[in-house]
């Protein structure tokens, strides 16, 4: 979610994962959630939390820079709220009380996330998007059918802390770094089996954090459009 004008309500969830970028931020009686966010105002915990992680908001779509535009929403550092969330009375949250119900996801955690789904500017933006993993902003223009002219967003425009964006940084060598092994260093058997290892390993990975429901999700909510 992206590009809200005034506040989003966050009430009842549990296990989810959510991106947003909104003026203002409620959480209310959640548990086990982790919110991705661009933040205008201190966001707000009301009711009872438990195990609420923080992050900066970490994904993008074709459209996004027009929809922040609208509603009026800075992608700057200074002015993303979203590690300093308080209590309904308008008090800071300690994070670092062991009770706290809050608290940040290390960067180590932080990875960027891949809109699943097609809009209409899509199709230019694949042209020139850079991998997910950058950290770049990228606007480009594209000429539409009607020959009238799109900006298109082709990474995440909010700025990251830098112990994000090193994080993305490091991650985007080792990537690069794959790649290249296995497209010049290697033989096709050498290839075949390390793949294979990369593939089971990645089944092993999506098991133990639970990021298996979400592809499920994903393929069902394919399988029903």
């Amino acid at each position: 979610m992206a590009g809200v004008g005034n506040t989003v309500t966050i009430e009842g969830c549990e296990g989810t994962t959510i991106i947003v970028a909104a003026h203002s931020l409620t959480i209310k009686n959640c548990i086990n959630c982790t919110i991705h966010l661009c933040c205008a105002n201190l966001p707000v915990l009301e009711g009872v939390n438990r195990d609420i992680k923080l992050a900066p908001y970490n994904t993008f779509y074709s459209t996004l820079g027009e929809h922040l535009t609208r509603a009026d929403i800075p992608t700057t550092i200074d002015a993303n709220m979203w590690q300093y969330p308080v209590d309904s009375n308008n008090r800071p949250i300690m994070l670092e009380d062991a009770d706290s119900p809050v608290s940040i996801l290390p960067p180590e955690d932080f990875a960027p996330f891949v809109v699943p789904f097609v809009t209409p500017s899509s199709s230019s933006a694949r042209r020139i998007a850079p991998s997910p993993l950058s950290q770049t902003t990228t606007t480009t223009t594209a000429t539409t059918p009607s020959s009238t002219s799109t900006t298109i967003t082709t990474t995440n425009p909010f700025q990251l802390p830098p112990p994000y964006s090193d994080t993305l940084k490091r991650k985007s060598t080792a990537v690069t770094s794959l790649r290249t092994t296995l497209a010049e260093g290697a033989d096709p058997a050498s290839k075949s089996f390390l793949q294979k290892a990369i593939d089971a390993k990645f089944q092993e990975w999506l098991i133990e954090t639970g990021h298996i429901n979400q592809v499920n999700d994903l393929l069902s909510f394919t399988w029903e459009a």
